[in-house]
């Protein structure tokens, strides 16, 4: 009984024992990774450029447990895969790429990826090193189960990789401006500045520049121009002026050119550089324009056009003068030539005509003629006429008159004081305001004079005035006469009315002091009175 027991579990131990062995020997696994390499194949740069390098990856998958070639490519396969490329905080390289998506990567290579750097101008040639960090899901192991059914382990990783870029002592030339004075249909000249901005002194340069635009050429038709420079170094700033054609039928727009330099190194190789890209624009005839006109003109007056005058051209106008053309009554111009000196291209300025409109003009718009004269290497050139709308207004003012003291009681006397303006546009010479007073008001002192007023300016004026106790308290208004010479010797007067109050007086009191003595004569009579029974 005991020996069938034992038997028993023994057979037991052993089923047990055999199942999960021989699970394992029906399971079958495939492992491995991506793993990558990086290199730039092109990686010189100069100091102070900015370009763009090209990135390669390789990856060189690893297999650490074979099995079927499905699997063992998906092992070896990055996704969802990213690129960042970055540089040390003292590195004279800059990096201005961001973040780079490149999807799914199998094994082998990967790319161009275009990375974008700028180089510090003093950075100091010799060889730097760039972080380069590919980021990535992968399958680490696929295992086929006894079922034939697949379970997939996934990971993820980051790679952190390293690349090479030299900097090298080179010629590097940035075009600093571009003089052109060719207009449309002729021949000029146009002068190029340029600089060596590289380390490295170029020798026996010559500037190439080309135009690939028909209605652009240099010299007799040519599409290309050579112009020899010689030795150019660091730093150092050339002036290269040659002749260019613009064809009749040519816009006024910026026209397309290449410059490229071709010189030797110190090795005596001979180079070409990159090419860079100017625009020529061709002028135009000289432009204007006038506008914000406005005046201050009014029947019987002096009154004044101005306006705005801009060079909407493309260069400098020298010596340039707003003409006003020949005017006919009612309009009398004072000055017909308005100079406003040099304005650049863009600039604006003011202009300014003194009108006299005569007292027989009748009120409207009227329209009156201006044109630009200006300056040219050729000789004196004059704009078409331009359109000056002005209006003129009714007979206004020239004086505002305003009440300082102006309030009377009946019966009183006191000063009367005004504030006299001169509103009109030019000043006015021997002014002489004199007080035209009607009853119940009158003054002895009815004048005031003022030799001079200017246009704007103001002056207080003081009159002698009398209120006869028959008046009655209300407004009154006082004429002032004002006789004025304007600037071209004619006398002229002018009225203005200005309200006086005049107000009741206030009750007279007896002082006490008088009752007092009242009192004291009343009672020394009726003593004497007394005595005298």
């Amino acid at each position: 009984m005991d020996v069938l027991r034992v038997i028993g579990v023994f057979c037991l131990l052993l089923a047990c024992s055999v199942g999960p062995v021989e699970g394992l020997q029906e399971d079958t696994s495939v492992a491995g990774r991506p793993d990558f390499t990086a290199f730039i194949p092109e990686n010189t740069l100069a100091p102070g450029m900015t370009g763009t390098v090209s990135l390669y990856l390789v990856n060189n998958g690893k297999v650490q447990i074979t099995g079927d070639d499905e699997f063992e490519q998906l092992v070896q396969t990055a996704r969802q895969t990213t690129v960042s490329v970055s540089a040390p905080e003292d590195s004279p390289i800059t990096v201005k790429t961001a973040t780079t998506p490149v999807g799914m990567l199998p094994e082998g290579v990967a790319g161009p990826y275009p990375i974008r750097l700028t180089v510090a101008e003093d950075a100091a040639p010799g060889t730097y090193r760039l972080a380069v960090d590919v980021e990535y899901e992968y399958t680490s192991k696929v295992i086929t189960r006894a079922d034939g059914s697949h379970r997939f382990v996934e990971r993820s990783r980051t790679q952190e990789l390293m690349v090479t870029v030299v900097i090298e002592n080179q010629s590097r030339f940035t075009v600093l401006d571009v003089e052109s004075d060719v207009a449309v249909g002729e021949t000029g000249m146009v002068t190029l500045t340029l600089r060596n901005d590289g380390t490295a002194t170029a020798r026996d340069a010559t500037l190439l520049v080309k135009s690939s635009d028909s209605e652009l050429n240099f010299g007799s038709g040519a599409q290309s121009a050579e112009s020899f420079i010689g030795t150019w170094q660091p730093g150092e700033t050339k002036r290269v002026t040659t002749r260019v054609g613009i064809t009749s039928d040519a816009l006024v727009r910026d026209y397309a050119a290449e410059v490229e330099v071709a010189y030797k190194d110190k090795d005596g190789l001979s180079r070409l550089s990159s090419p860079l890209s100017i625009g020529i624009r061709p002028q135009t005839g000289q432009q204007f324009t006038i506008d914000n006109v406005s005046s201050t003109l009014s029947v019987g007056d002096l009154g004044t056009v101005t306006g705005t005058v801009t060079n909407t051209g493309l260069t400098t106008a020298n010596d340039v003068v707003v003409v006003l053309q020949p005017v006919s009554p009612p309009f009398i111009a004072h000055s017909l030539a308005v100079p406003v000196g040099s304005l650049e291209p863009g600039e604006s300025t003011q202009f300014e005509f003194p009108i006299t409109v005569t007292g027989n003009a009748t009120t409207g718009m009227r329209r009156l003629s201006a044109t630009v004269e200006y300056e040219l290497l050729t000789g004196r050139q004059t704009s078409d006429p331009f359109s000056l709308s002005v209006a003129v207004a009714e007979k206004q003012d020239r004086f505002n008159i305003e009440p300082v003291n102006a309030t009377f009681e009946v019966d009183s006397d006191g000063i009367l004081v005004v504030r006299l303006t001169n509103d009109g546009a030019e000043t006015v010479t021997n002014v002489n305001v004199r007080l035209l007073a009607e009853e119940p008001v009158s003054s002895a002192d009815a004048s005031t004079f003022v030799s001079r007023l200017d246009a704007g300016e103001s002056t207080t004026m003081s009159f002698d005035l009398e209120v006869s106790d028959d008046a009655i308290p209300k407004t009154k208004a006082v004429t002032l006469a004002i006789d004025y010479e304007q600037a071209d010797g004619t006398m002229r007067t002018e009225t203005q009315q200005v309200p006086v109050e005049v107000v009741e007086g206030a009750p007279q009191q007896i002082p006490i002091e008088a009752i007092g003595l009242a009192v004291v004569v009343v009672a020394a009579a009726a003593v004497w009175w007394y005595r005298r029974r």
